[in-house]
């Protein structure tokens, strides 16, 4: 077992810097040359575990391949003779943002723009090899000081990451129904536990990210597991500008268009983040004006809820709220929080419409709207208003139509449970169930090794968490309470019951003396 003294290649253990669930870190120092790594370490319970050993060398396949100065860099990684699995990576001095934060909860928005900018910088580098981190959070960004920059960031931790690319060895699979990541920086799709995921959910824990450096917060808080899945899929965030008011507009909605429910609506790449985040106002200018958004009324509106796999709206609902596509210049965030939001954004895109809007008789260089052109763009601000109100009536239409679905997220202690439901599994805990509403309650069966079967009956929306019991030990014996059984009592032998059997001498009568009361058998020869 590696420890405080071993050698693991050219590298002898010097001191433990830290340890998690699936391993531990040492600092080991090179005896001749000083140099200094990183040596983290397998936990030896956990080798016997194919699943864990895989996600740990996947975590060092793709470091490897990204070659990212926001990368941290793995030089070696293999298993020692004893058995032993370990990477041996570059060392590191500072801090992670995780611990910056709890020092200083809201960080500057230049300070948060550029750490934001450097994440999004190495995870483009890590997508274009294919390669989805899954568990991008605080603690897995590092922030060291190099080139007078104190902020330099290093992105660790890929012992979730996703090969898509390739096959063979380097592909990562994680089967359907189980939940992977740290649940305030999941996205909807991964609170659900489905097996498409793609970059985007490292977009969405991005747009997480930014959000708490900039509002001392995650945008979901929670005090249970269930709690917080069930807040990523179904509400928005509150506003940052509301939280913080040093927050603009601009970085307001980068951060709104990373969190977006649908991932169809979040930014498409990487690349894209990076971009937005390098030059906040020109993203705000050409989201608003220069290139507006041309979604669909409904999929702005519908949550990304669906049931049993079905789109969340039929053919009546679209009916209703309209096919026409609408043109919007709010980013494609969240659901909007209620028809006032949307109204509000209306009256706001309209006086901004106004404001650029040339007429027919006017100058291209002529941008700035003229007092005689005045009612005109009031008449269209007002008709735009309208088609909001419009809008607005079908959001709360379709909230109703959508309370037609319950969510029950279903959790277990400990965790990774296997959910039964009529023969059939459903999946690992935690997962999320999506019930047509007034579904008849039923029964389902939680089995993990090393713990008892439990049984609990689904009736209803909500957050339940089922206790597997570990199964009972037998008290122990005491050598005192051992029954010790007597010798066996000799007995007589009898003659055989037929002649030439093997047995003992036939018996005699003796003959009776004078002193003799009792008839006595004796062999006969």
């Amino acid at each position: 077992m590696i420890d405080i003294g071993s050698t693991v290649g050219n590298y002898r253990v010097v001191s433990k810097l830290g340890s998690g669930a699936m391993g531990s870190v040492f600092l080991a120092e090179h005896p001749t040359i000083g140099k200094k790594v990183a040596l983290k370490v397998i936990h030896a319970e956990l080798a016997s575990n194919a699943e864990m050993v895989s996600r740990f060398f996947t975590e060092a396949r793709a470091v490897t391949q990204i070659a990212n100065e926001h990368i941290v860099d793995v030089q070696n990684f293999g298993q020692t003779p004893e058995g032993d699995n370990f990477i041996i990576m570059e060392f590191l001095e500072g801090e992670s943002l995780g611990q910056r934060l709890k020092q200083e909860p809201f960080l500057p928005e230049q300070v948060a723009l550029h750490i934001a900018w450097q994440v999004a910088d190495g995870l483009a580098a890590s997508h274009a090899r294919g390669i989805i981190h899954r568990d991008l959070k605080p603690d897995n960004v590092f922030l060291i000081e190099r080139r007078d920059d104190r902020t330099f960031v290093k992105i660790l931790d890929f012992g979730l990451a996703k090969l898509t690319q390739g096959g063979g060895a380097l592909s990562h699979q994680t089967r359907a129904g189980s939940v992977l990541g740290t649940p305030h920086y999941m996205a909807p799709e991964q609170c659900e536990g489905k097996p498409d995921i793609d970059h985007r959910v490292d977009v969405y824990a991005l747009g997480c990210i930014m959000y708490e450096m900039l509002c001392g917060r995650v945008p979901f808080p929670g005090e249970g597991f269930g709690e917080v899945l069930v807040r990523h899929l179904r509400e928005p965030p509150e506003l940052p500008t509301r939280i913080n008011p040093h927050v603009s507009i601009a970085v307001e909605k980068i951060v709104l268009h990373a969190l977006a429910k649908k991932k169809e609506f979040r930014f498409t790449s990487m690349v894209e983040v990076r971009a937005a985040i390098g030059d906040p106002t020109g993203y705000q200018r050409a989201l608003d004006g220069d290139r507006p958004l041309e979604v669909n009324t409904l999929d702005l509106l519908a949550p990304a809820i669906s049931v049993g796999g079905a789109p969340a709206a039929d053919e009546g609902q679209r009916t209703m709220l309209g096919e026409a596509p609408v043109l919007l210049s709010p980013p494609p965030s969240a659901v909007p929080e209620t028809a006032h939001t949307l109204i509000s954004t209306a009256a706001s895109t309209a006086a901004s419409t106004a404001a650029r809007a040339p007429s027919a008789t006017t100058a291209p260089s002529e941008i700035a709207p003229a007092p005689h052109r005045a009612f005109p763009m009031l008449g269209l601000a007002m008709g735009t208003v309208a088609l909001l109100l419009i809008v607005g009536g079908g959001f709360v239409a379709y909230q109703k139509l959508s309370s037609r679905e319950a969510l029950v997220v279903l959790t277990s202690d400990p965790s990774g449970a296997e959910v039964v439901r009529d023969g059939h599994s459903l999946g690992q805990t935690p997962l999320v169930l999506h019930l047509p509403h007034g579904t008849a309650p039923f029964e389902v069966v939680l089995t993990k090794a090393g713990r008892r079967e439990a049984r609990h009956t689904i009736a209803g929306e909500g957050t339940v968490t089922v206790k597997l019991e570990a199964p009972p030990v037998p008290p122990p014996v005491s050598p005192a309470a051992v029954e010790v059984s007597p010798p066996p009592t000799p007995t007589k032998h009898l003659r055989p019951p037929h002649p030439g059997l093997s047995g003992p001498p036939p018996l005699k009568k003796k003959e009776k003396g004078p002193r003799d009361d009792d008839d006595v058998l004796e062999p006969h020869f």
